[in-house]
């Protein structure tokens, strides 16, 4: 649906989406990444919930309600590292699996021309896991050797662990 169809930054610059895959399903004109579930005044870790917006807003817990804009190369190179060919053997879909719950602090929003949210990409890299909203039909692999490099070059801690987790909160008084 995207491929050859336009876009417009904040900074009022077009751009193509030349070869994008069918997702994110809607028109956007920027993306943007966030920091989120990391300020424990709004974030309850016993409350289960990775959602980086409830309805239609950001969550109080995003610690830059701003986001980082991404460049056209950036968003290109976010849509290829989560649309990986799946493995299959033998004709069967192969899944990996992990003991970590999905805790994501890592998000990219994609919004459309009036500033209205049309597709969120939330990221743990506790487990390596990837959530997509709107859900896509078909299953991917997400290739996090592209993800969190592009997370850091966009100036975003990359957590391993939840002490990296209990370190940022800490040296950045998020507690």
């Amino acid at each position: 649906m995207l491929t050859g169809c336009s876009a417009t930054t904040d900074e009022g610059i077009e751009w193509e989406y030349a070869h994008a895959p069918a997702w994110p399903p809607a028109r956007y004109s920027t993306v943007r990444a966030y920091l989120y579930r990391v300020r424990s005044d709004f974030y309850d870790p016993n409350s289960w919930d990775p959602n980086i917006i409830k309805n239609g807003r950001l969550v109080k817990s995003v610690a830059n309600p701003e986001g980082v804009l991404l460049s056209p190369a950036q968003v290109q190179r976010l849509i290829t590292a989560i649309s990986q060919t799946p493995d299959h053997r033998n004709g069967q879909l192969i899944f990996t699996t992990n003991n970590c719950a999905f805790d994501p602090h890592n998000a990219f929003v994609f919004y459309d021309a009036d500033g209205k949210m049309a597709a969120t990409v939330e990221v743990c890299t506790l487990c390596g896991d990837v959530d997509v909203f709107p859900e896509r039909k078909d299953s991917y692999k997400y290739d996090f050797t592209a993800i969190e490099p592009l997370i850091t070059e966009l100036g975003l801690p990359v957590f391993h662990d939840d002490k990296d987790v209990t370190s940022y909160r800490a040296s950045h008084a998020l507690h």
